[in-house]
């Protein structure tokens, strides 16, 4: 039973609101808050966050200890998880970099076109265009996690940069089609064919 005046940690109680469910305490670094009855009770409860703000949390992955600028903190100062930013920084690039590798592998783990296994050169490509329409209808930030998401479907293939931006730019790949023979410089210089000459 929580009464007026009683103490939790540094929390004492000043009044109840929402019929009792809730209480407004008074912290002893001279801060009002609000504090839910069950959480009094049972000890989840005993500051206002100026304690936890207080403390020096050590990170969970790299075991160091850390301020808590360090750390991403909610709205009430309390920290988001026991991972310090660069740890967690390192876990989202990380599980990005296990699904492109699971998506590329998916899709046979080389370039269609020339065969470049190298995965650092390769690429996601939508076989019938059309990708920046299709990013921006499903509003796609990460195209290897949204294959993942909705089960490979078909459609993609694996493509190296370099015969990506081939596809994208002329519409071919000269691994696959021979590239149209440039104009010679006499051509260059006048393209309309040679004068001509009045009889």
């Amino acid at each position: 039973m929580v009464k007026p005046g009683d103490t939790f940690g540094r929390l004492t109680t000043k009044e109840p609101i929402a019929g009792g469910k809730n209480w407004l305490c008074t912290c002893e670094c001279g801060k009002e808050t609000k504090a839910s009855k069950w959480h009094l009770e049972h000890g989840k409860r005993r500051s206002c966050g100026c304690r936890i703000k207080r403390q020096t949390p050590t990170c969970k992955t790299c075991q160091q200890e850390k301020p808590r600028s360090e750390f991403y903190q909610r709205k009430d100062g309390r920290l988001q998880s026991g991972h310090c930013k660069q740890c967690t920084i390192k876990k989202m690039v990380e599980k990005e970099r296990q699904d492109r590798f699971k998506t590329i592998n998916h899709y046979g783990g080389k370039c269609a076109c020339c065969g470049e296994t190298s995965i650092e050169f390769l690429s996601i490509d939508h076989i019938d265009g059309g990708g920046n329409q299709h990013r921006k209808k499903e509003n796609i930030k990460n195209m290897a996690k949204w294959l993942k998401k909705n089960n490979y479907p078909t459609g993609f293939r694996i493509l190296c940069r370099n015969c990506n931006f081939s596809y994208g730019a002329y519409g071919y790949c000269p691994h696959q089609v021979a590239p149209p023979r440039l104009p010679t410089k006499a051509a260059r210089r006048n393209p309309h064919g040679p004068p001509r000459t009045s009889e």
